[in-house]
């Protein structure tokens, strides 16, 4: 019928469906559509396939898949060239190059790409395409600009920009002049990079694009800051404050804001000046959006231009993290929620700002509310009640904390206070303090009796002291945290003790001299008179119970296994740039002034096979949940762990394995557990080396084993198919060498650890070693009892 329109073909809707999912960045959809329609078009070469190939290959560049990208551009260059060359196919062959080019340049290929560049261009040249030759131009640019060389890069954006000033478009003019801008300031010519910047600046204003015109006045004040011309920093600074304002309050107002305090701050004339400049960020950024970065970022240049007020500039550097962490929860409610709204209220109380403290609070305790009522929330509860007090006028204790006091001692020989901190995890470089509680403990039974044969020994580290009263006052080293997990939040409840012995100080003294680790308590008890030995049982046992007095018989390597535990003591906090500027920074070098002697370079024909094993060796974190086949898992265990020989004596024989064990006892206990291996359920299992078999110990939640781990390590641990626990078997290793073998143990584990690593490289696995975990937790998911075997490091492999 006339006036009716034909339906679009199937492929032409399937095409502009995937288009949408591509640019609404749903990049594995998109590519699943786009390969939908090269099958509905079949194998015949037509424009529509050469068009799908071109958006699928973008789709696939998008994705990361560079290889694939190539080849499907590749695939549509070979059908373009079967076309007949019409205007359009012409134009289209361009865009092809283009995109192939741009694949080619992620993929490193940078010789191949500039050739893929250079054919898109000379073919706009012909088609008279100004838009194309600016936009290849602009390519070319940007990849001689990365290899260095700025002379073909400031050719190449030149080209560009007499190209799109064709098209009359100031919006895409001003893209070129501030590209031109860039090489400028990299060539070191500061004055011309300043003219093309503020080309860039005055073109995008002019078209009401403060966004993007932003992003020309940020270089250009930067680009002065760095050469440390101030004042014209200040100027362009000024420019950007007054072309903001005329468009009212905006978060990147305030940012420009403190960007003029900063500037302003080292000048003692302009001192009032920055702080009201700093002011009004902070209160546009406060009145927008209270918990921005802009809005700690000028409580950071007032905490620089106020001395006294060094809470600000602490503020400045820990709210953001804390307010990262809170977008990280999202909004439902969760104990971890709670803690992060109470701690912005605490923040903004240190802000000066009682009214948004007031505010945050309440939010946290209305949350905390709405929670199941346990301990960890009611304790939560409690601190936030009391910072909310303390801003609105109230009391301001934290409620159900007891506190101790001297007096309590009465008449008690030995007195033990406890105190118990929690901490709230959220990242590696955000742990929050939360409710402490104090309390004294009363042993209401009898103190445990101490063996004959045991060897007692102060607890390594315990601090000791006579106080003004004569007590002696013991601190032993705080226990390992109590480690719980509330979904992002990790909980973790620290207790310490102070133990005061009030009488028998003379008897406590002597029998402290008498304990060195060798003498048994029978052996000590004899130089104690008979009339004292019931009392010092009793003092000894409580000393015991208290955490003071070791009686374990292997005090040394039970401290040394507790003190190297990453979920006791936090870590330093480096972010991962200063991590990497300390790993290269002369990591192995020898001091200089030695004499140095250079490796030979060759490797021979026998030892070839491994050395290309060692330099593929990478320790992966990405593990996207691939699963292991079975054959992959027997063949790792085998190749790294299994029986490689046996050494006959007298009595018997020895079975030797693929790596070195002092004293060939083999106390490194191997335990795979699978999450993602065909044929086997979640578990944990034991290796059998000279069985050649695995036992199975128990299954597992992969929930729980992922929650051993520390926050920063819970996302790389969930896409693991296994991760191989390496054990210290303490009995079976001390009997033969005692506590000075705990090295050799530890060794042990990294022999084991680098056999399974290089043997998952040759399988094509990626693995690492792996030992971010909360001791205890991970001890729980394996089963172990920590009195005789506990968790040294582990093997986490995947794809």
């Amino acid at each position: 019928m006339l006036g009716v329109k034909a339906p679009e073909p199937s492929y032409v809707v399937g095409g502009k469906r995937g288009q949408e999912l591509l640019d609404q960045g749903r990049i594995p959809e998109a590519v699943e559509t786009f390969e939908r329609v090269l099958t509905e078009l079949g194998p015949e070469s037509s424009y529509g396939r050469v068009v799908v190939l071109e958006r699928l290959g973008r789709a696939l560049l998008i994705g990361g898949a560079h290889d694939r990208a190539i080849e499907r551009l590749r695939a549509a260059l070979d059908v373009v060239g079967r076309l007949a060359p019409s205007y359009e196919v012409r134009r289209l062959r361009r865009a092809v190059r283009s995109t192939q080019g741009d694949a080619l340049r992620a993929a490193g290929r940078a010789s191949e790409a500039r050739r893929a560049y250079l054919a898109a261009v000379e073919i706009g040249r012909e088609l008279r395409d100004a838009r194309g030759q600016g936009i290849d131009q602009a390519r070319l640019g940007a990849l001689a600009l990365s290899q260095g060389d700025t002379v073909e890069a400031l050719e190449r954006y030149r080209a560009s920009l007499a190209a799109v000033q064709e098209l009359k478009e100031p919006a895409v003019e001003a893209v070129a002049w501030h590209q031109l801008g860039r090489v400028y300031r990299r060539l070191g010519d500061l004055d011309a990079a300043e003219r093309h910047y503020a080309e860039a600046a005055r073109l995008r204003e002019a078209q009401g694009d403060l966004a993007t015109a932003d992003r020309s006045w940020a270089e250009l004040v930067e680009l002065h800051r760095e050469a440390g011309r101030l004042d014209r920093a200040e100027q362009w600074c000024r420019t950007a404050v007054e072309g903001h304002r005329r468009s009212g309050p905006s978060l990147r107002l305030a940012a420009l804001l403190v960007t003029l305090a900063e500037l302003l701050r080292d000048r003692p004339e302009c001192l009032e000046e920055a702080r009201h400049a700093a002011g009004q960020a902070l209160g546009i950024a406060q009145g927008l959006e209270p918990t921005s970065a802009e809005a700690w970022a000028a409580y950071g240049v007032l905490g620089e231009l106020l001395p006294d007020r060094g809470d600000l500039r602490e503020l400045s550097r820990r709210a953001p993290e804390i307010a990262a962490a809170g977008r990280r929860l999202g909004r439902g409610p969760s104990l971890g929620h709670a803690v992060i709204l109470g701690r912005l209220g605490r923040c903004f109380g240190v802000g000066g700002r009682p009214d948004l403290a007031a505010a945050w609070l309440r939010q946290g305790v209305a949350m905390a509310e709405r929670l199941p009522e346990n301990e960890d929330v009611a304790q939560l509860l409690a601190m936030l009640r009391a910072e909310l007090d303390s801003v609105t006028g109230g009391r301001g204790a934290p409620e159900g904390t007891e506190v101790a006091a001297e007096a309590d001692m009465g008449s008690q020989a030995i007195v033990v206070t406890e105190e118990t901190v929690t901490d709230y995890a959220f990242d590696p470089n955000l742990l929050l303090d939360g409710p402490r509680s104090r309390r004294i403990i009363r042993y209401a039974d009898e103190p445990p009796v101490v063996a004959d044969e045991v060897r007692p020994l102060l607890v390594p580290t315990t601090r000791t002291w006579l106080d003004r009263d004569g007590r002696i006052r013991f601190v032993p080293p705080a226990d390992e945290p109590d480690v719980r997990v509330d979904g992002a939040c990790t909980l973790l409840r620290r207790t310490s003790r102070e133990v005061a012995v009030a009488e028998d100080t003379d008897l406590v003294w002597r029998l402290l001299a008498a304990m060195d680790g060798r003498a048994t308590w029978r052996e000590i008890l004899t130089t104690v008179p008979s009339d004292e030995r019931e009392r010092a049982g009793r003092v000894v046992g409580t000393l015991v119970r208290a955490g003071v007095v070791d009686t374990s018989g292997r005090p040394l390597g039970r401290f040394l296994q507790w003190a190297t535990r990453k979920g006791v003591i936090p870590a330093g906090g480096l972010e991962d740039h200063d991590v990497l500027r300390h790993a290269g920074a002369g990591a192995g070098r020898a001091p200089d002034g030695l004499a140095r002697l250079s490796l030979t370079a060759v490797v021979p024909e026998r030892l070839r096979a491994f050395h290309a094993l060692t330099r593929a060796r990478r320790s992966s974190r990405v593990y996207r949940g691939g699963k292991l086949s079975r054959e992959e898992l027997d063949s790792l265990l085998h190749t790294a762990c299994g029986v490689t020989g046996e050494l006959r004596w007298a009595e018997g024989e020895v079975k030797l394995r693929a790596y070195p064990s002092s004293g060939a006892l083999y106390a490194v206990g191997i335990y795979p557990v699978v999450l993602r291996v065909e044929g086997l359920e979640p578990g944990v299992l034991r290796f059998d080396a000279e069985a050649a078999e695995l036992a199975v110990v128990r299954p597992v939640d992969p929930e729980l084993l992922v929650r051993a781990a520390l926050p920063m390590e819970r996302e790389m641990v969930a896409g693991v198919a296994a991760m191989v626990c390496l054990t210290g078997v303490f009995p079976r290793h001390e009997r033969k060498y005692g506590e000075g073998g705990y090295r050799m143990l530890v060794a042990e584990a990294g022999h084991v650890s680098q056999n399974l690593v290089l043997a998952a490289t040759a399988l094509g696995l990626a693995a690492r070693p792996f030992g971010g975990v909360f001791d205890r937790l991970q001890s729980e998911v394996l089963g172990l009892d920590e009195s005789r075997e506990q968790f040294l490091l582990s093997v986490v492999i995947g794809r």
